[in-house]
């Protein structure tokens, strides 16, 4: 330690006093628990007369302070602007040549521009881009396709003193390379990725400052940040998504900071690169805004925070699970639809329900145990539902066209599920259709584990149509609708084979007038027309009954041929409302003769009558006398 003579100590308060004169009386005032090194509450005020060299003194003590903040700083290059706003004209520096890696520092008012010459290059170690005293603004911008490279320990937007700054990072080509963490700091400062830029932070982004309110931004528009994570480091930070691509470097436990006000997607949208790697994107925070998620990439995207943004999900690549905590089942709840084109996993929610608005894409749903509830749908889903979890509809119109192999309950409350494609409802799953809800065949043949009807089960499209119920078929006060065109010996009808527990079946269909005029040219056989404007009521109860030696049931049901005056064949559309368990088999209904009596016309190829054929349909023929002298009313 050195020992200073007492004249040193002499000539020292001489100094001191001189200064004192020229400066005058110096104050300022801070709180009593202000952090050391931090901007004082209240400015410094001067009182003496020689106001320039006040001025020098309080840019050099603002340049110690700042060289506090920023280590080894003291001997950084400086940007002076002497020549233009050209990063790479060395007469622009202090050292009068261009940053070949040493730490740079953009302290004074400038616009600084790293290619105005296209695809220039610099390198820096430490950098800070922000003023030297409050009300400073300084901005640099990277652009047509030039990189700047920071390799320093500390690369900072901004600074505590109170400078508003700017890096902006555009075109295609255009990229910042930081080698550890960048950060955006205190209020104002703010870092753009723009039209195709890319800035790689090898660590980690951090956007505001630990300590207060700051509202630092960082803005990700039509660019590409690739990052290890987003730290938000206080509650005013913002992160703003459009049009935006987020690339993973690494796995991560907790990607996304802050709440998910503060980061926001925008109409045009965030794609979020996995990369391989295995990322949870929040703890508590989740995803705002109008805009929507893609997701692309190998690896995994978990989703934990309470997501409230309302464009659609979209999975191109890997995996977006979501669960993990409580609370995060519904993390795409507000999404108006999740596209599923690679792998859609609920299968860790904590909850047993998650829900989303509607299900497309030609990808894999992972269910687990768990349910996946559809509340608004509107589209098709091509992909396939596994595991041993179900499905719940709840609204609007859902159709599956893949092949759905998973084992829990389909339960219907609201809205239509219909099927695709032949065999796309689960052979597994026992299906449940609440009152005013469909389940709707659309014209495919199905097999399903058993079905519990209150609603409408209808089998569309073309007659032939068959719903195979593997186990029972309850009706629960529901609707049966099948189509059958009639059509002469080998008419075609759809049908219900239930295979196990079967019982009755009331007939819902309306009687009213039938009208018959027979044609005058009797000779002529069966050339006559006919005009038959009826509607048909079976005699009784549709009636189930097996066949000698045969295990499965068959039903007979009572129909008719109908055709217009024009001898048009017309399609009589049967609708059946079952109240308690069975089974319609239908196949091709069987007409033994153009005046076939209406006992002798039934479904299926079974030839043995029926035990307890109502006696109405023993004794009405279905096509009346041959003879007749004018119309007759039934």
């Amino acid at each position: 330690m050195a020992i200073r003579h007492p004249a040193q100590h002499q000539e020292q308060d001489k100094g001191l006093c001189a200064m004192r004169e020229c400066i005058g009386a110096a104050t300022f005032s801070r709180q009593a628990n202000d952090d050391r090194g931090r901007h004082p509450q209240h400015p410094l005020s001067f009182t003496g007369k020689r106001a320039a060299f006040r001025r020098l003194l309080l840019m050099s003590a603002s340049a110690a302070a700042l060289s506090a903040v920023l280590p080894d700083q003291a001997a950084a290059q400086t940007w002076t602007g002497a020549t233009n706003n050209d990063w790479t004209v060395g007469s622009n520096w202090n050292t009068g040549t261009a940053p070949v890696g040493g730490a740079v520092l953009i302290a004074t008012p400038a616009d600084v521009v790293l290619g105005v010459v296209p695809g220039a290059t610099s390198t820096t170690g430490n950098f800070r881009l922000g003023g030297a005293a409050a009300g400073v603004t300084t901005s640099l911008t990277i652009q047509n396709g030039s990189t700047l490279t920071s390799t320093g320990s500390t690369i900072a937007i901004g600074n505590a003193l109170g400078a508003t700054s700017a890096l902006t990072v555009t075109g295609a080509g255009s990229q910042w390379i930081v080698n550890g963490t960048l950060q955006i700091l205190a209020t104002g400062n703010t870092l753009n990725i723009e039209n195709d830029g890319t800035v790689v932070a090898t660590s980690r982004a951090v956007v505001g400052t630990p300590a207060g309110t700051s509202t630092a931004t960082l803005n990700v528009k039509g660019g590409t940040l690739e990052t290890g994570f987003i730290t938000i480091a206080n509650a005013g930070g913002q992160v703003n998504y459009d049009n935006a691509v987020i690339r993973a470097r690494g796995n991560n436990a907790n990607f996304f900071g802050g709440t998910a006000a503060q980061n926001n997607i925008a109409a045009g949208g965030l794609t979020f690169d996995t990369n391989g790697f295995t990322v949870i994107a929040s703890a508590a925070g989740g995803l705002s805004g109008v805009g929507g998620l893609t997701k692309t990439g190998n690896g995994t995207l978990f989703l934990r925070g309470g997501s409230t943004y309302t464009g659609e999900t979209v999975i191109q690549q890997g995996t977006l699970a979501i669960g993990v905590v409580a609370g995060a089942s519904d993390a795409l709840a507000n999404s108006r639809r999740v596209v599923a084109n690679a792998t859609f996993d609920i299968s860790g929610i904590v909850d047993a329900t998650s829900h989303i608005q509607s299900l497309a894409g030609t990808g894999t749903v992972v269910l687990g145990t768990k349910t996946l509830a559809i509340t608004n749908a509107g589209d098709t889903f091509a992909g396939t539902l596994g595991g041993t979890g179900g499905l719940q509809i709840s609204g609007g119109t859902q159709t599956l066209s893949g092949v759905n192999t998973y084992g829990g309950a389909t339960t219907i409350t609201g809205g239509t599920l219909r099927a695709g494609a032949a065999g796309a409802f689960s052979a597994a799953s026992a299906y449940v259709a609440a009152a005013g809800t469909t389940l709707d065949l659309n014209g495919f043949n199905q097999t399903i584990a058993s079905l519990d009807n209150a609603g409408l089960v209808r089998t569309g499209g073309a007659p032939g149509t068959t719903l195979t119920v593997s186990g029972n078929y309850v009706g629960s006060g529901g609707t049966l609708l099948l189509n059958t065109a009639l059509d002469g010996d080998s008419s075609i009808t759809d049908r219900l084979v239930a295979r196990r527990h079967l019982r009755c079946l009331h007939a819902a269909h309306r009687q009213c007038r039938r009208r018959r005029r027979a044609d005058r040219r009797r000779h002529q056989g069966d050339r006559r027309r006919r005009r038959l404007e009826r509607h048909l009521r079976a005699a009784g109860q549709l009636r189930h009954w097996r066949p000698a030696g045969r295990g499965r049931r068959r039903l007979c049901l009572y129909a008719a041929e109908e055709r217009d005056q024009h001898a048009r064949r017309r399609r009589l559309v049967s609708a059946v409302q079952p109240d308690q368990s069975a089974a319609i088999g239908a196949g091709r209904a069987a007409l033994s003769g153009r005046r076939s009596p209406l006992r002798e016309l039934r479904t299926g190829a079974a030839r043995d009558e029926p035990a307890g054929e109502p006696a109405a349909a023993r004794r009405q023929p279905l096509l009346g006398r041959q003879r007749s002298d004018g119309p007759r009313r039934h």
